[in-house]
């Protein structure tokens, strides 16, 4: 049981960081090539 809480946690977590990133990355993306 507590396994199973432990892993769901970690993708959780996986997921949001790996979400935040790709949102960071894009606002990066559009910021950079709109200065162009």
């Amino acid at each position: 049981m507590e396994n199973v809480d432990v892993m769901q946690d970690m993708l959780y977590l996986v997921a949001y960081v790996a979400g935040f990133q790709l949102i960071f990355m894009f606002i990066l993306w559009k910021f950079h090539t709109g200065r162009r």
